[in-house]
């Protein structure tokens, strides 16, 4: 379930700052789906043909699907704005 911004533990990082920063320059309402592993590169570890164990790229394609999917199904209409690499 989605919640207004707030820490959740020891999952949150630097991308709360991003997220204050883009509600305060009038981007709201606002949803951030985060992927992360630590130690894995842009270029090898997250490329969409990238044959290795981690499969990255396709963990966050359905991370993706996964939060637009049950932020429809509570009724909310949503955009996809953008990536990014922290």
């Amino acid at each position: 379930q989605f919640v207004p911004l707030q820490p959740r533990g020891a999952n949150f990082g630097p991308e709360f700052t991003l997220a204050r920063g883009l509600v305060a320059g009038g981007s709201t309402p606002l949803a951030l789906i985060k992927t992360s592993m630590g130690g894995t590169s842009l270029g090898g570890d997250w490329k969409k043909d990238s044959q290795g164990k981690l499969q990255l790229y396709r963990r966050l394609v359905d991370n993706v699907e996964t939060a637009l999917a049950a932020l429809h199904a509570d009724g909310h209409t949503t955009s996809l704005e953008g990536l990014f690499w922290m």
